[in-house]
Order: structure tokens, then C-alpha cells, then sequence
């Protein structure tokens, strides 16, 4: 019975969060974006691709972005690449983020438990394993999709040795818990090698700068471009050709053609 109940609950809080938060997130990126000019997405044919090889191909979705900000990009970004095909059906496109766990169970959070979290253990080495299965189960297996951050946190909260510039801009060093994730869910029969999709976030640190607890969207403009979507060949691939795909993304000349 207390199973049953709980099971109930969770599938509440998934259409709370599908049909409730997320909506109220994706309206308020659309007035950021036409309204108040705030928020620029290049790239969006780039994001057509994808789900239309996501559908052809049977295969799940990973969008890959840098990490700038505490709230900003986590809630737009997501919400601006899914929506508002999530609705329709959520379960198959409502995306899977991988939250510190220590920062992201708090009771006051607990409406984002409804939108399919895998809480990241840091410093647990005995327990990242089982989330390296669930999360290859997940993108390879149920072909599902996620929306992560590999760089592990805040980019401003990197130590100087996991920080890499290019062209100018820096970015934490990215983990490679996705690709073992990745590598863990092949293991599994049909299983497939999800599309990636990088993505470079530019400007929320100046719209919600670290200490900082509420944006100011007066104080800059948050910039979205959408790369474009690849599978990876798993016997090639690493995680510094997929985070230079997100650094490419920055250069005028692939700014316009993804624009």
C-alpha cells in the first residue's frame, strides 16, 4: 500500500512539474526572448535536426552545455531546447538532469523532483557507479533524454587546474562520467548511442554572478547557441573532441552558421 502511494505521488509530481513548472519556465524564457530581448537562441534548426534524427533513429537525446550560473541556464536553456515538444508525450521527451546531490534534496526543492533527476554523489566513489548504470540505462537503453553539464558545477567554482580557455573564454575541464555512462549502457542488448547535441551558454554569469542569489536580467543578455547534433563513434570519441564542440560554437564563423 505505502508503495502504491508513493508511486501515486510521483507520477502527481511529474505532470505538477511538466505541466505546471516547466510551462511557467518556457513562458518566461519566451518573454525574455521576444518581449524584453534578453535571451538569444542561435541555432535552432540545429535543434529540428535532432529530434528528427531522435525519431528516425530511435535514439535518445544528450544536450551538453557549459555552466555558468546557478539558476539561470539550468532552468532556461532545457526548457527552451525541449519545449514544448515535452508535452506531447512527456515521458518520452521530458529530459533527465544530473543535479549535485547534496545541493539539489533540500524540502524547499522538492517540486523539482518531478522533473527526472539523478542526483550525482560527489565524493561517494562507491556509489557513482550505480548512477553511471541508471544513466546509461536511461540514454541508451529507454532512449530518454538528458540535459547535463559536464563541467561538474559552476565554471567560477573550478580550481585553476580543471580550467581550460579557448579563444578567450573559459570553462571547467568536463567530466567523463557522461562517456562511462554512456559506455555502461551499451553493455546492455539494443541498446544505442545517444545523439549529442552541444550547446554554449554565454552571459548568465553577469545576469546571476556567483554569490549572487536572484537574476538581473538588466545587467546582460543570456545567449544560447544550439551546435550540431552527432552520434558519437564510441571507439573514437572523448570527452575533449565533445567539449570543443561547445567551445566551437563561441567562433563567429560557426556563430553564423548555426545562427
Amino acid at each position: 500500500m505505502k508503495k502504491a502511494i508513493i508511486t501515486v505521488l510521483k507520477v502527481i509530481e511529474f505532470f505538477f512539474a511538466v505541466y505546471v513548472i516547466t510551462p511557467v519556465i518556457w513562458l518566461i524564457s519566451l518573454f525574455l526572448r521576444y518581449m524584453w530581448k534578453r535571451v538569444r537562441v542561435n541555432g535552432l534548426q540545429n535543434r529540428k535536426k535532432a529530434f528528427l534524427m531522435a525519431k528516425n533513429e530511435g535514439r535518445g537525446i544528450v544536450l551538453v552545455m557549459n555552466h555558468l550560473s546557478f539558476w539561470v541556464e539550468p532552468f532556461l536553456a532545457p526548457a527552451i531546447f525541449f519545449c514544448p515538444r515535452l508535452f506531447f508525450p512527456p515521458f518520452k521527451h521530458y529530459p533527465w538532469s544530473t543535479p549535485d546531490k547534496k545541493n539539489f534534496t533540500k524540502w524547499w526543492l522538492f517540486f523539482m523532483q518531478g522533473m527526472r533527476l539523478i542526483h550525482i554523489p560527489r565524493n561517494e566513489n562507491g556509489t557513482i557507479s550505480s548512477v553511471l548504470k541508471t544513466l546509461g540505462t536511461i540514454v541508451c537503453v529507454k532512449c530518454q533524454h538528458l540535459s547535463i553539464f559536464p563541467e561538474g558545477g559552476r565554471t567560477v567554482t573550478r580550481s585553476k587546474g580543471r580550467l581550460i580557455e579557448k579563444d578567450g573564454f573559459v570553462m571547467g575541464k568536463f567530466s567523463k562520467g557522461l562517456l562511462l555512462a554512456i559506455e555502461e549502457g551499451m553493455k546492455n542488448e539494443g541498446a544505442k548511442v545517444p545523439i549529442i547535441v552541444p550547446a554554449l551558454i554565454e552571459g548568465t554569469d553577469k545576469i546571476l554572478p556567483y554569490g549572487q542569489k536572484f537574476p538581473d536580467f538588466s545587467k546582460g543578455k543570456m545567449t544560447m547557441t544550439i551546435g550540431k547534433p552527432f552520434v558519437p563513434d564510441m571507439e573514437s570519441v572523448s570527452i575533449k573532441m565533445i567539449q570543443d564542440a561547445v567551445f566551437d560554437l563561441r567562433t563567429a564563423h560557426l556563430n553564423k552558421i548555426a545562427a
